[in-house]
């Protein structure tokens, strides 16, 4: 059985991503974990990211940039949803450039209907930064929030959705099963669904993935 979503996560330690041609090392923090200055920055730069990126598709919903912020209240240490980032250099002159979100049994369509079986953990709002696209720092992200998931929630379901033909060429790379497709917000999505989590993990130590995120 799930573990309760009020189940202590435990802190996110600091991971130096590999092959990133950089002087400075990049770390991935808990969002809730760092100070409130911070967030209200880091928030800023997601929301424009997500709308950027996603805001085409909710077109019926009129969207702007704030429709697409995640609420501070959801930033609360060690429970869900766990916002995930990955920042180069460090305070206050560092740089955000990669974020993803852990849920649970919260991932709708567009006609506000669970898209996952009650119990699954879902991984939302990948999104790495442009010039920092192709340096596996998604795949990071990606395994953390996995190493959460598993060690902390012990989840045994895992669902993914994406209309991003890159993010969807990243997870059939590692062999996460396509269960379907599914109209979110304005356009079709693909998802992905596995039953064991932990397989993933494993794989995600397979070799480098070139193309994508």
């Amino acid at each position: 059985m799930l573990h309760s979503d009020t189940q202590e996560a435990g802190s996110v330690e600091n991971n130096l991503i590999q092959n990133v041609p950089s002087k400075t090392a990049i770390k991935v923090l808990d969002l809730a974990s760092v100070s409130h200055d911070q967030q209200e920055t880091y928030l800023k730069q997601i929301a424009q990211w997500y709308y950027d990126e996603w805001g085409k598709y909710c077109a019926s919903d009129k969207p702007n940039v704030q429709s697409f912020q995640i609420e501070k209240s959801e930033l609360v240490a060690n429970q869900l949803p766990v916002t995930l980032i990955a920042c180069e250099g460090t305070p206050p002159t560092d740089k955000l450039v990669a974020v993803v979100r852990l849920k649970k049994d919260a991932i709708e369509d567009a006609n506000k209907e669970k898209i996952f079986p009650e119990g699954t953990y879902a991984l939302s709002g990948l999104y790495v930064a442009k010039h920092y696209r192709g340096k596996n720092i998604g795949k990071t992200l990606v395994a953390q929030a996995l190493t959460i998931a598993i060690k902390q929630y012990h989840a045994e379901a895992l669902g993914f959705f994406s209309h991003s033909k890159k993010a969807q060429s990243l997870y059939e790379h590692y062999g996460i099963p396509l269960c379907g497709r599914r109209k979110i917000h304005d356009k079709e999505a693909a998802l992905y669904f596995m039953d064991n989590p932990a397989l993933l993990l494993q794989k995600l130590s397979m070799p480098p993935y070139e193309e994508g995120t």
